[in-house]
């Protein structure tokens, strides 16, 4: 992250971030969704088999149980200081839109991370399944693995990345989902800012912490 985006100003939206995890959370394995359909079944106890709806499987995925509980566990404090993230932190591990951690000072004195426990139980399969819903994303789009987790680049707005936001939804195993989403000022390129973060993210949880 550069020593621009250190200093300048920039708030996240935590509107849009409940927005995201809402969205992500409304079909839930054997759950209907927020138009009252249901994700594709098994037709085993009305659980579906993950992944589905396209997802890829993770192929080497991790227990991010103990991440949820303590969220902000996720960015150790050297490597929030190479992406130059600078400020508060702010844990919610029973946040209404899943456990998330908040780093920055945001407002007029800099860069602002939010990242989320997607609260599902179908990891990206659920994304994979919303995406299929005409008018739900404005964009949807499966990246290269990001430390060989799946990746996708997700706008709820059109104005998302204009604005200086990105969102990218990792899968950590077929079951749990993660969204990484950085706030910054108008002009750079947010979405290559969210994808350091994540790497940094995903290097914790498959070190276990260190």
């Amino acid at each position: 992250m550069t020593a621009r985006l250190r200093t300048a100003a920039a708030g996240v939206s935590l509107a849009a971030i409940a927005l995201f995890a809402t969205s992500c959370s409304s079909a839930t394995a054997g759950k209907p969704g927020a138009d009252g359909s249901s994700p594709p079944s098994s037709g085993n106890g009305g659980q579906a088999t993950l992944p589905h709806d396209g997802a890829p499987k993770v192929p080497n995925p991790v227990d991010v149980s103990k991440f949820k509980s303590a969220p902000c566990n996720v960015l150790t404090a050297s490597q929030l200081q190479t992406l130059g993230v600078q400020g508060r932190t702010k844990s919610e591990p029973h946040g209404s839109t899943g456990p998330q951690c908040t780093w920055g000072n945001g407002g007029a004195e800099g860069v602002q991370v939010n990242l989320t426990f997607i609260p599902n139980s179908g990891g990206l399969s659920d994304l994979y399944n919303m995406s299929k819903k005409k008018g739900y994303y404005s964009r949807f789009e499966p990246q290269s693995p990001v430390n060989g987790f799946p990746s996708v680049l997700i706008e709820d707005d059109k104005t998302q990345v204009s604005s200086g936001s990105c969102s990218y939804a990792l899968g950590m195993n077929d079951h749990d989902a993660v969204n990484v989403l950085i706030q910054e000022p108008p002009g750079g390129n947010p979405c290559d800012d969210t994808k350091q973060v994540a790497l940094s993210a995903t290097k914790t949880m498959k070190n276990g912490g260190s």
